[in-house]
């Protein structure tokens, strides 16, 4: 069984230099340190560049869509690395809240951490069950990997894009890492990271 977000081109944006990508890439920032930190906020751009485009949310009128820096500031301003890092899921969906509830949404971010503790992390069904949830609610699923195991698609300390999914023999996971496109084990991480992540979308509230 696959399932994809059904619009990816929504993703394609005019770089800084006037070219085209597929997605929003960190090295944009201005900064060295955001250049360093930012691959939270920059997935965060992603994710709402995406429903904004399929009507799911608005942004702000002050936001020029022509202009990807614009957004990746905005989302810097909410979901905003600490020293270390945007090191825990719970740090992107907590940002993402305060920066949906300054815009009017009433979309919420939804979470599924990942723990470093192997015992208590979920297993591969329950994980894909998450990021299925997230893709059906058509919104991609910002992935945070601190340790990528024996995965060697993904790099550590690093937060990414779903945005699709594969479910047979195993479970691969469509990514886009900046302006890559990879795909990922999500059992073989699950199995061998040691140090965890976790997964967040941004939909409406369940109930």
């Amino acid at each position: 069984m696959t399932t994809m977000l059904p619009l990816i081109d929504y993703l394609h944006i005019h770089a800084p230099g006037g070219h085209e990508t597929f997605g929003f890439d960190q090295e944009w920032y201005g900064l060295l340190w955001r250049r360093r930190a930012g691959c939270g906020p920059t997935t965060a751009a992603n994710l709402l560049t995406y429903l904004h485009r399929a009507g799911q949310l608005l942004l702000p009128d002050a936001i020029d869509p022509a202009k990807p820096l614009e957004l990746m500031n905005f989302c810097w301003s909410y979901v905003t690395p600490t020293m270390r890092g945007l090191n825990t899921p719970q740090l992107f969906r907590d940002g993402a809240n305060r920066l949906l509830k300054a815009i009017g949404s009433k979309l919420r971010a939804h979470m599924l951490a990942v723990d470093k503790d192997a015992s208590l992390r979920p297993d591969a069904a329950q994980a894909a069950a998450f990021v299925r949830a997230g893709l059906a609610a058509q919104s991609p699923v910002a992935f945070l990997n601190l340790c990528n195991g024996r995965e060697q698609q993904l790099d550590a300390w690093h937060w990414v894009t779903v945005l699709g999914m594969e479910e047979s023999n195993t479970c691969t996971l469509h990514i886009l890492d900046n302006t890559v496109q990879l795909q990922v084990d999500l059992p073989l991480w699950l199995t061998t990271t040691t140090s965890g992540g976790g997964f967040v979308y941004l939909a409406k509230e369940e109930r």
